[in-house]
């Protein structure tokens, strides 16, 4: 990334000299230590056992390994330094402007925990924005190949060592928001404040995904759609802790608020519309989005109960590696152990089957506790055609054209992680789904996921009872 005025390129070569050399001297060093550990590779003790065989051994194995955990960390603490010289570098005048002009765009979150714990409450403070400039043409090029926002980091080979700045989030949410007025009063182009349109949460493993990239297709030039961003899911949940205990649910939403703002300002003319889908976990953090945003619409998707459990079970009919069972022997979350308890089980001895049933009945649970007059619950069942015909067009006002319509089409018509050789045409595989499901998940998914999800085909979204507005 060229910065104004001195653009500091000599020292960041040499810098990269010097974190070549200690990345060298550190990989050098930690094959010396697995070399003196063992004996040599092909050397043999005295009763003629090959080191190979001693390399086996738990204890030269963990001698081993604690010392390349001492030279990783090393390197690791070499790289942190040299990241900060790098960043040294650089006017921070000069980075301020690059952010306030959109030019770099926010990726992550950084916190202090002590200064943010002793934040007033009516604001914040401790939380930092990492800017980098991030590659939006490719996503927009094939939403299905740069599906989540970590693919849309990973196409931007701006956001390496060397082009990711930090600074104070409040203090720069405030600065974008006065050079923006000034931008309109102007009437300057940009940079310019995209309209958050709509958001989406979901139960996970139920067509999100595909929402996500119809949103981003239906007119790639004017929207941008962030799917399960780090900056999104770190400011409604992880910044203030599970249970808030960092901050409480009015600063989570300032975070937030400013988070969204930062991430929907563009510099681009064509663009007028964002878009954001979070990841499933943060359904519970629907308060705070509330919060911060009273007046957008959101949406939840989710999907018959049978149907999304054997998304999350797939080839893994035992449950031993699958996302849904993840927390049953370490620390299950309060809620899953609610709904165990309601059910007379225990959370962490109940059959895995029905804790995968409670994970997602945790989310779909949040959600339907949270349902308001601008939440709509989206079935996977019909998703898309629903999605065009009516829930955008109540939302905007206006039906979709004809080229909107054909565009969302064209997207849902290739698997929505279509990363590399996935890059396939979609097949739907819900009835391939029920017919591999056995008696132990029907009965988990009917006890303890299908309440929630009656409730979510029950209710009656009032933007629904909106007139469809007539095409002309």
């Amino acid at each position: 990334m060229t910065m104004k005025g001195n653009n500091g390129q000599a020292a960041r070569k040499r810098l990269l000299h010097r974190f070549m050399f200690g990345g060298g001297v550190c990989l050098f060093c930690i094959g010396a230590v697995m070399l003196v550990a063992t004996g040599g590779l092909f050397a043999a003790s005295a009763d003629g056992t090959t080191s190979r065989q001693l390399l086996r051994s738990s204890e030269n194995v963990e001698k081993v390994k604690e010392a390349a955990h001492k030279l990783q960390d090393k390197a690791r603490k070499f790289r942190q330094d040299l990241h900060k010289q790098h960043h040294e570098q650089f006017n921070e005048a000069e980075m301020i402007e690059k952010i306030l002009e959109a030019e770099i765009h926010l990726v992550s979150l950084g916190l202090n925990e002590e200064e943010l714990e002793r934040s007033h409450p009516s604001s914040y403070a401790g939380v930092y924005g990492h800017f980098c400039k991030l590659n939006f043409a490719a996503h927009k090029k094939d939403p299905a190949a740069v599906p989540m926002f970590r693919d849309l980091v990973s196409h931007s080979k701006d956001c390496d060592m060397d082009d990711v700045f930090r600074i104070d989030l409040k203090k720069i949410a405030d600065l974008a928001r006065q050079r923006d007025q000034i931008a309109a009063e102007n009437e300057e182009a940009v940079p310019k404040v995209l309209n958050l349109t709509t958001v989406a949460f979901h139960e996970s493993r139920c067509g999100s995904t595909l929402v996500a990239n119809a949103l981003l297709g239906m007119d790639p030039a004017k929207h941008r759609t962030y799917s399960e961003s780090q900056p999104g899911s770190q400011a409604l949940k992880s910044t203030c802790g599970d249970n808030y205990n960092r901050c409480t649910v009015d600063q989570a939403a300032a975070i937030l608020k400013d988070t969204v703002y930062m991430m929907s300002r563009s510099n681009d003319p064509q663009e007028e519309r964002v878009f954001f889908k979070f990841q499933s976990i943060t359904t519970k953090n629907i308060e705070v989005f509330q919060k911060a945003f009273p007046q957008v619409p959101w949406l939840f998707v989710y999907r018959d109960p049978v149907q999304v459990m054997m998304s999350h079970i797939k080839d893994d009919p035992t449950l031993q590696y699958a996302k849904c069972v993840a927390t049953q022997f370490r620390h299950p979350p309060k809620d899953i152990k609610q709904i165990a308890k309601r059910h007379g089980r225990e959370a962490k001895t109940m059959p895995r089957e029905e804790y995968c049933a409670a994970h997602l009945a945790a989310i779909s649970e949040a959600a339907v506790n949270q349902l308001n007059e601008y939440a709509i619950p989206m079935n996977y069942d019909g998703l898309i055609q629903h999605l065009y015909e009516d829930v955008l067009p109540r939302i905007w006002g206006r039906p979709l054209d004809a080229t909107e319509i054909e565009n969302i089409q064209k997207v849902s018509q290739t698997y929505s992680k279509g990363r590399g050789k996935r890059h396939v045409d979609f097949k739907g595989d819900s009835e391939a789904k029920e017919h591999a499901a056995s008696e132990v998940v029907k009965e988990a998914a009917a006890l303890i996921l299908k309440p929630s999800y009656d409730t979510l085909e029950n209710f009656q979204p009032k933007l629904m009872e909106r007139e469809l507005p007539v095409q002309v």
